[in-house]
């Protein structure tokens, strides 16, 4: 640079930096000088502008998408049950009545009309129903009749006449309370039933025996012969009290001077002499005793007893003997 005298290693130049330039170094050639320019970024900014669909702020440089509005909303319309502002851009739902109460139908008790959409009770005409409707919605009169009863049954289930059972006057001096029958609820059939009826019943159980002239024992209460005899209570529900007549007949041959007694177990209830001169055949007397006993529902009731003799003498002896077992059964 021999204009500016820069032999020798230095330069006598002067280089001064100008707007949005920076000078450095001293203008040897061992350190030059070094003009560099600087960005404006103010100045840049203001060499921008934003054209269409481009959002540019020109304090910041920041550049963006800029949404216009209208033109987006011009773009859009309305389909079916929508409803559309394109001044605002609003889109809400449009209710179609007509289509939504063909999604509806009623069911039972239930009244609608498709073509108003208007829904309400459905009301039965059915005789004897009282159901009706005022301000404040369903009711039922105070009074009238809600049911219809039939034999054995009093009231129509109003106020004034409830639903009773129809029931007759107690015609008895006890109370009703401790001498009337219950009355039960059959689950099979939902019917009523009262308590089971007493059962009865009668058996007779007649048994002769004959014997080859056996002798009188003489020893008291000797059993001779064991009669038996049974009974079955009819009454599945009840035990039966059962009354038994064991009535016994015996015959004797008694010589001149013979002696015998019979009885039922350890009771002699008859007893007879010989006092004549001549034999007596057939000597006999029927003889009987009540007893009581108990059989449960259904059960069966094995009865026996003993016939007995004693004080046979001067060869006496018996040849028949009848039983007859008699029950008569009373279910409780």
């Amino acid at each position: 640079m021999a204009r500016c005298q820069c032999g020798g290693g230095s330069c006598n130049c002067v280089v001064i930096a100008g707007p949005n330039t920076t000078v450095d170094g001293g203008g040897s050639n061992a350190n030059p000088y070094v003009v560099s320019a600087v960005t404006n970024c103010a100045e840049v900014r203001t060499c921008l502008a934003a054209g269409p669909g481009i959002d540019y702020d020109p304090s910041t440089g920041v550049i963006g998408t800029g949404t216009d509005c209208a033109e987006v909303r011009a773009c859009l319309s309305a389909g079916p049950n929508v409803d559309y502002d394109p001044a605002t851009g609003v889109i809400g739902a449009e209710t179609n009545c007509a289509e939504v109460r063909t999604c509806i139908s009623a069911g039972p008790g239930v009244d609608y009309d498709p073509a108003t959409g208007v829904i309400g009770a459905d009301i039965s005409t059915t005789p004897g129903n009282n159901l009706t409707i005022d301000d404040d919605g369903l009711f039922v009169p105070t009074g009238a009749a809600t049911v219809n009863v039939g034999c054995g049954i009093v009231g129509d289930g109003s106020a004034s006449a409830p639903v009773a059972a129809n029931t007759g006057a107690w015609l008895y001096a006890c109370p009703v309370g401790t001498a009337g029958s219950d009355v039960y609820c059959d689950p099979a059939t939902g019917q009523l039933k009262a308590e089971p009826r007493t059962r009865t019943a009668f058996q007779s159980n007649y048994e002769p025996r004959t014997f080859p002239n056996l002798a009188v024992p003489f020893p008291d209460d000797t059993p001779v012969a064991t009669f038996c005899a049974s009974i079955t209570n009819p009454d599945p529900c009840r035990t039966a009290l059962v009354v038994i007549t064991q009535e016994t007949d015996v015959f004797f041959i008694l010589p001149a001077g013979a002696e015998a007694a019979a009885g039922q177990g350890s009771d002699e209830m008859w007893r007879v002499k010989n006092t004549g001169s001549t034999r007596m055949d057939s000597a006999h007397l029927t003889f009987s005793k009540l007893q009581r006993a108990t059989v449960g529902p259904g059960g069966t009731l094995e009865w026996c007893y003993d016939v007995t003799m004693a004080r046979g003498s001067n060869g006496a002896t018996y040849h028949q003997i009848f039983s007859n077992i008699r029950f008569h059964l009373i279910s409780q």
